[in-house]
């Protein structure tokens, strides 16, 4: 990994990286080797929790055999390590359960102890877009305990973080759809460059417990029936949809070389937008996503010459991948 050159913007510093991904996934550097490696992570769905899936379907849509995905071991979590009770862990979110464990493993890998942040402004942001755990506890006939609200409200992500840590600063919740986690970071780098939080933990999630969103997408005809995701590629078919966390711990470039820290990285600029009205609700549009692209360049002062690699949505559709290319 290379470390972007400081810029005139005020670079932020990845000091701290953690991660929960399909493939048995848990460290940065087995990331790196699924990378370079080219590991397989696509796996059918799990019996027991597919099982509890199909509960939840319309009997039309229940498939012959599991849905193609990427998924994580969402069941063992060391309750007592973080303090929380019997009841209060059966009604989480698993995502949550993911976020602590891997925030810790985070704060680890940039040498920092959680317990010697407890009233700092470091400032959380969160990005998700999955409700699953929300269709489990506010579903019908589900008799509410004290902990269910709290094991599925989306900002619950965020500020179980802050509340475990100790943390003062910023605790926010993200939901941008696909976005989700790199809006977190362009908000965390926006509060760091302006002084109101001096560190960041900034994570994306994702979970399938619920069948329902996958239904949907598979009626929408956007999921790869072979489960194998070509973006770019005249053979693709659509994507796969994958679970896991990953974690970063930011701080202001000239804050991470004072305090010694080892940078894995430099983040020079970010930039988002939206397509406004388009051909349909989730239809990009060209324009509007080369506009952000120089945005960002702008943000980080440097010409497109100086970029080296795009890392793009990547759908595998015909319409996302061909909008996306011709707005790079």
């Amino acid at each position: 990994m290379t470390t972007t050159p400081p810029t005139g913007r005020n670079p932020v510093a990845i000091i701290g990286m953690g991660c929960r991904l399909p493939g048995g996934i848990t460290t940065p550097r087995l990331l790196w080797e699924a990378l370079t490696q080219g590991w397989d992570c696509v796996t059918r769905i799990p019996d027991d929790r597919w099982k509890r899936m199909v509960e939840q379907l319309h009997p039309d849509q229940v498939p012959t055999e599991p849905f193609h995905a990427s998924v994580v071991n969402v069941d063992d979590f060391d309750r007592e390590f973080f303090g929380v009770t019997v009841d209060e862990a059966a009604e989480m979110d698993p995502q949550q359960k993911l976020l602590l464990e891997s925030v810790y493993e985070a704060l680890a890998d940039a040498s920092l102890r959680p317990a010697g942040l407890a009233g700092s402004t470091t400032g959380v942001y969160v990005g998700a877009a999955s409700t699953d755990q929300a269709s489990v506890n506010f579903g019908t006939g589900y008799r509410a305990g004290v902990h269910t609200g709290s094991g599925a409200g989306m900002a619950i992500l965020a500020n179980r973080l802050s509340y475990t840590l100790d943390l003062a600063g910023p605790s926010l919740t993200f939901d941008t759809a696909c976005s989700s986690s790199l809006t977190g970071l362009h908000y965390a780098v926006r509060d760091l460059r302006a002084g109101v939080v001096d560190s960041a933990i900034v994570a994306g999630t994702n979970i399938l417990t619920s069948p329902i969103i996958t239904a949907s997408f598979v009626e929408a005809g956007v999921l790869s029936r072979d489960g194998r995701c070509r973006p770019f590629d005249t053979h693709a078919n659509g994507y796969v949809r994958s679970e896991g966390t990953v974690v970063l711990v930011l701080t202001r470039a000239d804050t991470a070389h004072e305090g010694g820290h080892r940078v894995w990285a430099q983040v020079a600029g970010t930039a988002i937008g939206h397509g406004g009205t388009s051909a349909h609700l989730l239809a990009p549009r060209i324009e509007r996503q080369a506009a952000v692209i120089r945005q960002a360049l702008a943000d980080a002062d440097i010409s497109p010459d100086q970029v080296g690699w795009v890392q793009a949505h990547g759908t595998g559709t015909r319409a996302g991948d061909r909008i996306e290319a011709t707005a790079i």
